[in-house]
């Protein structure tokens, strides 16, 4: 029997944290062995109040414990289930909730959702954002919107907010009023705008960004379908000749067409049709352990009522990140024959894809799935998983720290397309080059507590913190001691791990490895 100990997830003062017990350490070997070699003696056992893992030699008679390492002896994994394996992460509550999931809050709103230009009669039914009101999904149906529901709160909780309201604010202003800045990295070489986002506005001020939002209403329409590998795509209008774009706001502006991939909702569905007739979404579960070669003895069984969050979270997300492209596009001013960015740059980032950028903005970090991809699967089934996060999600320390040299906007210069104004494809390929500089920065990947995901639903998230904190208390929690570094390699995969597993360990094979790529 388990004892449940009610860890201090709230600060005295400031936002609420979230906690994670130590994760295991194996002890040290002399001379000193990398994890990846050794990992496979030993098993990991979560202490009796939650705090820690104790680690023990695995004995094979008896092989209790969480099994370290990577799942199965495919290789690529990515470098959090490399190393801690799908038991030590889901024991430690980044895959379920530890305990009774609360229930789904469907009264969650943001700090300005009554404010007395956006709903000044407090009307239930005016909840939703008019950014992303029914009328604005002209093929939905009443089923799929109400299966939308809990995404399109968040989203709308997140656009009705005071910060977020800043930036919209900083997207908007003329392209002629921005700050001109001559850039020369490895990312973009040339001239580009970058947005000065404000502290604060004035109510005056927040009305007018709002009204630019509203006014997008006019521009663009949403819909689910076929992405092409994207979670979803922003497209320009073009007018009946085929060559130009159909202007919104004025002249070399663009009005959109928002398209969301069509197997975030399924899996909604699916998950919702659940019954003893219908196993479709535990059958995501069960292929992606089966399709890895995961045996029973390390996987992990998933709570379907904590994964659904997941799903959500993510359909949310996606709505505001489009949503960025389609404003931006109704805003920001480039001649459709022009060679300029078609997004300006917020300061400090090394990417313009205006979506990610608020996300980052907004959240402090992108919020990804944790999926397998290899043995290669057909593209269907793996954004079946980014639409499920099986295993979770993660974030990273930066989310544009290797934003370059990707395809499929790679020349041989080596340097990004700056064209490329929606490049959040999961799947894109990083490719060396000998501009490249010689040592690139190393990446951090956090695991992402599932707590954090379910609070996003909360009355405590919106009602309490969110109103005591702002946008502070929504934050993505990047807990420091459960990190693991990635160096930059671009070996093979997509990950680059799992060396010793390529082609079944085939030593004759041609690829060449320069050994473990994190710690």
């Amino acid at each position: 029997m388990r004892m449940e100990i009610n860890m201090p997830d709230v600060e005295p003062e400031g936002p609420r944290t979230f906690y994670a017990p130590d994760p295991p350490v194996i002890p040290p070997y002399d001379p000193p062995v990398h994890w990846s070699e050794v990992s496979s003696e030993w098993t990991a056992h979560l202490n009796y109040n939650r705090t820690g893992f104790h680690v023990s030699r695995l004995d094979p008679d008896n092989p209790s414990g969480c099994i370290l390492g990577p799942p199965s002896q495919i290789p690529d994994y990515h470098p959090l289930l490399e190393k801690y394996g799908i038991q030590v992460l889901g024991e430690s509550g980044f895959i379920n909730h530890l305990g009774v999931p609360p229930a789904m809050n469907n009264n969650i709103h943001g700090r300005l959702a009554f404010a007395w230009y956006r709903n000044p009669m407090i009307e239930k039914n005016k909840e939703i954002h008019p950014v992303l009101r029914k009328e604005l999904w002209p093929n939905i149906t009443y089923r799929e919107w109400n299966l939308m529901q809990p995404s399109l709160l968040l989203a709308s909780a997140i656009l009705d907010d005071p910060v977020t309201l800043n930036y919209f604010h900083a997207l908007s202003v003329p392209s002629a009023e921005m700050e001109t800045q001559f850039h020369h990295s490895d990312t973009f070489v040339g001239y580009c705008k970058n947005m000065d986002i404000p502290d604060v506005l004035t109510e005056a001020e927040q009305m007018e960004v709002f009204r630019k939002m509203y006014a997008v209403r006019d521009w663009t329409t949403w819909s689910f379908g076929d992405c092409e590998g994207y979670y979803g795509l922003t497209s320009w209008r073009i007018d009946a000749t085929g060559f130009r774009t159909v202007p919104a706001s004025k002249p070399d502006t663009r009005q959109s067409d928002i398209k969301l991939n069509r197997r975030l909702l399924d899996v909604i569905d699916w998950y919702d049709s659940a019954g003893p007739h219908d196993q479709r979404y535990m059958q995501i579960l069960h292929d992606v352990h089966v399709m890895a070669d995961i045996q029973p003895d390390h996987q992990f069984p998933i709570n379907t009522s904590s994964a659904i969050y997941r799903t959500i979270l993510m359909l949310a997300v996606t709505m505001v990140h489009e949503f960025v492209h389609a404003f931006s596009m109704a805003y920001f001013e480039k001649s459709d024959f022009s060679d300029e960015p078609d997004e300006p740059w917020v300061k400090g980032n090394r990417s313009n894809e205006q979506g990610h950028s608020f996300e980052n903005y907004i959240f402090g970090g992108l919020p990804a799935p944790l999926i397998i991809s290899i043995p290669p699967m057909s593209q269907d089934f793996e954004w079946i998983q980014l639409a499920t996060a099986p295993f979770g999600l993660y974030t990273t320390q930066q989310w544009d720290l290797w934003a370059y040299n990707k395809e499929p906007n790679y020349d041989s210069s080596g340097y990004i397309d700056p064209d490329d104004s929606d490049s959040d494809n999961a799947t894109g390929v990083r490719v060396k080059d000998e501009n490249d500089p010689p040592h690139k920065p190393s990446q951090r990947y956090f695991p992402i507590p599932q707590a954090w995901c379910e609070f996003l639903f909360s009355d405590d998230s919106w009602a309490d913190q969110v109103m005591k904190y702002g946008l502070a208390a929504i934050k993505v929690p990047k807990i420091e001691k459960w990190k693991v570094i990635r160096h930059h390699s671009g070996d093979t995969g997509y990950w680059d791990t799992g060396e010793d597993r390529w082609n079944g360990g085939d030593e004759d094979d041609d690829l060449e490895f320069s050994g473990p790529h994190w710690e």
